[in-house]
């Protein structure tokens, strides 16, 4: 083995660099990286690169031939040439900033707005089937917790833990999504059903309001989506942190 050889740094396999991407990379490394998917490209590339130069080399100097990590780290070197740096600086802070300034000025409004309807929601479903819906909306009714608002507003604790359930997990399948992480089969099974509990629920929740429900269902059901789904978006992007 040569001292070029010994001295050559060595190279991550494509698993090697996803688990590095997704578990160990800074942000600043994160923004700069290639993705998985261009790495591997890359690695193939590279090595198909290095045998070809492995072989126009005469017999007695093949030892000394490019290797499989120079070729990479030649190619990397193109692509980061090639690739615009990351926006940042203050454009991306006060697009964060302005971000979260929504989320705090209006995401407590629409998470009440939405929780509200769908713990009323829920209410209208269990009393519409027989004696056993009521019995359970009289039991997850039972504990309730006070809200320090206009000297202590009454609430039932048990929806209201259903509400947030279901935004903590939209939020988490969204931020993941938007970050281009691997989602666990049952993070996407568990967000799903939440989803369709918690869209259901506001759906039949924005009933009792008397001028939707003069407008029809198809009122519903379009204002439902973003009273479900805005807020929780807005979160998953913000913690996106500018990422791609």
């Amino acid at each position: 083995m040569t001292a070029a050889q010994r001295s050559a740094p060595r190279l991550r396999t494509p698993a090697e660099y996803e688990d590095w991407y997704y578990n160990e990379a800074t942000d600043e490394e994160y923004e700069r990286a290639a993705t998985p998917e261009e790495y591997k490209a890359e690695y193939r590339a590279a090595q198909q690169e290095a045998a070809r130069a492995q072989q126009r080399q005469p017999q007695g100097e093949r030892r000394s031939a490019p290797g499989l990590a120079r070729a990479v780290a030649a190619r990397g070197q193109e692509r980061a040439q090639a690739k615009p740096k990351a926006q940042g600086g203050v454009a991306m802070f006060l697009g964060l900033a302005g971000m979260w300034l929504a989320v705090i000025a209006f995401g407590g409004i629409l998470w009440a707005i939405n929780g509200g309807y769908s713990v009323i929601g829920l209410g209208v479903v269990a009393r519409s089937f027989n004696s056993a819906g009521e019995l359970f909306w009289d039991l997850a009714t039972t504990i309730q917790f006070t809200l320090p608002v206009r000297g202590g507003v009454q609430l039932p604790l048990v929806p209201w833990i259903g509400v947030l359930a279901s935004s903590c997990l939209q939020i988490s399948i969204i931020w993941l999504k938007l970050s281009g992480r691997p989602i666990p089969v049952w993070l996407i099974a568990s967000a799903s059903a939440a989803s369709i509990y918690d869209y259901g629920t506001t759906l039949f929740g924005l009933g009792t309001v008397q001028w939707i429900a003069n407008i029809g269902i198809l009122a519903q059901i379009v204002i439902a989506i973003p009273l479900t789904f805005a807020l929780e978006f807005m979160v998953g992007y913000a913690l996106r942190g500018g990422k791609r």
